[in-house]
């Protein structure tokens, strides 16, 4: 089953629009820009991270917070582990 949802998840990230992005900002407010939300999709598309590896996500934030700002990064990070305690799926995030 693990398998079958990162799957789920990795073609989720793959064909994300600028516009989702900036949706889903605004939903957990966060304020990103056009052009912010295009260099975090050109990132996941030119670096393909794997969010389910702790080194990978860190340089994904890491990233994230040079598109962005700190703070972002940090909400982001948050607003992630909250998502996946929720789900109940620690155990796919080493």
């Amino acid at each position: 089953m693990s398998h079958f949802l990162k799957e789920i998840f990795y073609n989720k990230l793959k064909t994300i629009a600028s516009d989702d992005i900036i949706s889903y900002g605004q939903q957990y407010g966060f304020q990103l820009t056009k052009k912010q939300a295009q260099a975090i999709i050109h990132y996941v598309q030119t670096h393909s991270p794997d969010p389910f590896h702790s080194e990978e996500r860190a340089a994904m934030l890491r990233a994230l917070a040079e598109i962005t700002d700190t703070e972002t990064a940090k909400k982001a990070n948050h607003l992630f582990w909250q998502a996946v305690k929720a789900y109940g799926l620690e155990h796919m995030f080493k």
